[in-house]
């Protein structure tokens, strides 16, 4: 699979689910997932795909970040649009399978979690109703 990524160099502004990613300094390669709308300083880009979920590209991203620090070069560290738009992450395989699996323990928690409560509702309803 081949990942398209869409940037937004030309506003300094990013929307909530966008990844924000380093491209200047030290932490060249680190992203997040934006919780909000910010604006932004040229040290991050707003990265974003139509083809995936903003978590999935969070980790098609940080699956390849070392290999984005070691390409960032100059005096102050940094790595451009299109040096970025280099890097090819053909298969997801190469994900981090801890990733995933953290996130789905912490989905199938929530659905536990849920369960429960719908089932003490439940129980709570038919005493009140007998």
């Amino acid at each position: 699979m081949m990942l398209r990524l869409q940037f937004n160099n030309r506003v300094a502004l990013s929307s909530c689910n966008r990844l924000l990613l380093t491209v200047k300094g030290a932490g060249v390669g680190k992203c997040v997932i934006a919780d909000g709308d910010y604006c932004i300083s040229r040290q991050l880009m707003a990265v974003r795909s139509e083809q995936l979920d903003p978590f999935m590209v969070y980790l098609l991203v940080k699956a390849v970040s070392a290999e984005l620090n070691a390409a960032a070069a100059g005096v102050i560290p940094g790595i451009s649009k299109p040096e970025i738009a280099k890097f090819k992450i053909s298969d997801i395989r190469q994900l981090n399978t801890d990733h995933i699996s953290s996130a789905f323990s912490k989905i199938l928690d929530v659905m536990e979690v849920m369960r429960r409560k719908k089932q003490e509702h439940i129980n709570i309803k038919s005493l009140i109703l007998d």
